[in-house]
């Protein structure tokens, strides 16, 4: 038998949020509008919990309160109030509990609150723990939500794409790499049973030190130290990150993940090129896993696809919105997305989507967003019934645990082993056997043997606390396996041999690459010339720009930078205009998918009053990247110039 709440609030419309939301949580909830209705009701329906507002008419939720706790039944019940916060917090809190309640609530609160709290007092366990039994009526489901589907090969790329086929790839388990390709630009994601574990790919999004000083966690005198330490001792950014004392093994492990879902979801914003998708997991590629339909969410808001999902959803605004058996493992994945908070609680069966939009919960685009993507998820699916009390089982293979896109708390205590571990792991996982263990291949078997003998690793097994957050800990022992296959593939010359064979033919699947100093210095120097662009400092930016380009030639966007610069910079004289124009077709005859320099073109075409060929360029970078808002801005000013 389900518990019994007792609901006390005289607003109708945020009682009946609060109602769903607590049905939601498996509770069977009275509601009542006055503290008079809540005392006669307690008296003849025994409840588990009262949540009650404090300013009711008739008897005030203190007054009642008070009376309830005169009865035997309820001196040791749980008694909640909420009240807004009119005057100090202080002085509200002192009342309530003073009042003889429990526990309080400060309005507004959200729907995670309120179930943090009542977990304190009540074993909640959700309602939809699978689908609901639908009488009679057809529930209409994405049918490429099916482990059997049989996923494609190979393709080409339009708008909108990469987020369904990821929700696909989600559904299949898949293990693999999608590699996307649109001239010059490149994308691989590694998948391992369907998440995102890692992510490579041409643009400045997808560099470590883009990131970081974008967000400020170094500063750019940090940042040319790092990429010095780069050159002087050889290693990576990531390790000079780390020797330098700017990040812990800890922290940089943090980041890189936050990278990885970066890079990933800024691939959804792809709409243009092919791409082909491999089975099995390359063998050195890196592993921080990432969330996907957290990507899928975030990526969503990088495409222009509001009007697309509105009209997506209108066919079904008369239906009812129906969980299935993988909605309550799902919504683990999306709980930390404030948006899913919101609407979850009213995701039961017995909403239309029209319903769910009077709510006002999410705004309509919003709305249509979140229901497509737990459509395409296999999330819900519409009925023209509503759902019945009847309740399914989940389905085993539908529950998954939640992931998270950064390290958990570490205890203090732990703080230097975990250290250790990550630094370990970040070196030398995946790393090539010789690595592991600092040999060459033409070393003697005396070198072999005395450094098989020992271990490359700073920590021991032994060492591994069960108090370590268990990715950590995983972390540890994949680790430890990668170590013992290395020492057992170097301890024989014939295998030793041949897996020297097998690294020169690049058939051990090496996957990490490892920028060069000069590509991370050119990216320090690409963004201090874009902040030198929003300072208008123009001049400056184009020298920026022109060491970008020094550094790292191979990377177009430096160059449509550097035309757009040297063009204001040199206040849009005829020489000027000629340069930029000159610079930005090169770049676009190397690669003519290059949504900056269309952009850049389109602009110095509508200063030169070239409508029609500004109109041309900026609907062929709208093309390319259909989620280039500033491209769609000045796209109408040139329009509404031109006339058209």
């Amino acid at each position: 038998m389900n518990m019994r709440i007792l609901l006390v609030e005289d607003d109708h419309y945020f009682s009946g949020i609060l109602g769903d939301y607590l049905g939601h949580l498996g509770l069977e909830v009275l509601r009542v509008a006055d503290g008079v209705e809540a005392l006669q009701l307690a008296t003849e329906s025994p409840v588990d919990l009262v949540l009650s507002d404090v300013f009711m008419p008739r008897l005030n939720g203190f007054e009642l309160v008070a009376r309830l706790r005169e009865q035997e039944a309820y001196r040791k019940l749980p008694l909640l109030l909420m009240s807004a916060v009119y005057q100090d917090e202080q002085v509200v809190q002192r009342n309530l509990l003073q009042s003889g309640a429990d526990d309080y609530l400060i309005k507004p609160f959200t729907m995670a609150q309120l179930s943090r709290k009542l977990g304190e007092y009540l074993d909640l366990k959700p309602e939809l723990e699978g689908a609901l039994a639908v009488g009679g009526a057809a529930v209409i489901r994405e049918s490429s939500w099916e482990r059997s589907v049989e996923l494609p090969e190979r393709g080409e790329i339009d708008s909108g794409f990469v987020a369904e086929f990821m929700l696909q790839l989600l559904a299949a388990s898949h293990t693999g790499v999608l590699k996307m390709v649109d001239g010059s630009r490149w994308k691989d994601i590694v998948f391992l049973n369907g998440y995102p574990m890692w992510s490579d790919g041409g643009g400045t999004h997808n560099r470590m030190g883009t990131m970081l000083l974008e967000e400020g966690t170094i500063e750019p005198v940090e940042f040319r130290g790092a990429v010095q330490h780069m050159r002087d001792h050889k290693v990576d950014f990531g390790s000079a990150l780390i020797q330098t004392g700017l990040l812990s093994p800890t922290e940089l492990y943090s980041q890189l993940r936050r990278l990885t879902e970066r890079r990933v979801v800024s691939a959804l914003s792809w709409a243009v090129g092919t791409w082909t998708l491999t089975t099995g997991l390359p063998r050195q590629a890196s592993c921080f896993e990432v969330n996907p339909l957290v990507v899928v969410w975030k990526g969503l808001g990088l495409q222009d696809q509001a009007r697309n999902l509105v009209n997506f959803i209108a066919p079904y605004e008369q239906m009812y919105v129906i969980p299935t058996e993988t909605y309550q493992s799902f919504w683990q994945l999306l709980g930390g997305v404030e948006a899913f908070e919101a609407l979850g609680s009213f995701v039961n069966g017995r909403r239309r989507v029209c319903e769910l939009r009077e709510f006002e919960v999410l705004t309509d685009g919003q709305l249509a967003k979140a229901l497509w993507l737990m459509f395409k998820a296999g999330m819900v699916g519409f009925s023209e019934q509503p759902a019945g009390s009847g309740q399914l089982s989940s389905s085993p293979e539908g529950q998954r645990e939640a992931s998270t896109a950064q390290v958990p708390t570490i205890d203090p205590k732990l703080q230097e082993l975990a250290d250790c571990i990550l630094r370990d792991y970040l070196r030398l996982w995946q790393a090539d056997f010789f690595v592991v263990f600092g040999l060459q291949p033409e070393a003697d078997e005396q070198a072999f043997a005395q450094a098989l003998a020992g271990s490359p690793l700073s920590w021991n097994l032994d060492d591994v606390s069960e108090d370590l957050p268990a990715e950590i800990r995983a972390r540890a022992r994949a680790l430890l396996g990668w170590v013992e296959e290395a020492r057992d593939t170097l301890s024989h010359p014939a295998s030793r041999k041949a897996y020297g064979l097998r690294l020169e033919e690049g058939a051990t699947g090496a996957y990490v690459a490892v920028s060069a100093p000069d590509c991370t210095e050119a990216a320090f120097f690409f963004d201090e010339g874009k902040r030198q662009v929003r300072l208008h400092d123009y001049l400056a930016a184009e020298r920026s720009f022109a060491h970008a380009v020094e550094a790292d030639p191979s990377t177009p966007e430096y160059k449509a930078y550097r035309a757009w610069a040297g063009y204001r910079g040199a206040g849009g004289s005829s020489a000027a205009v000629q340069s930029a124009v000159s610079l930005l077709r090169s770049v676009l005859q190397a690669d003519s998918h290059q949504p900056m320099a269309h952009y850049f073109l389109g602009l110095i075409q509508r200063d030169q009053r070239e409508f029609p060929a500004a109109v041309a360029s900026l609907r062929k970078a709208l093309s390319i990247d259909p989620g280039f808002d500033s491209a769609r801005k000045a796209l109408g000013q040139v329009e509404e110039l031109a006339g058209l």
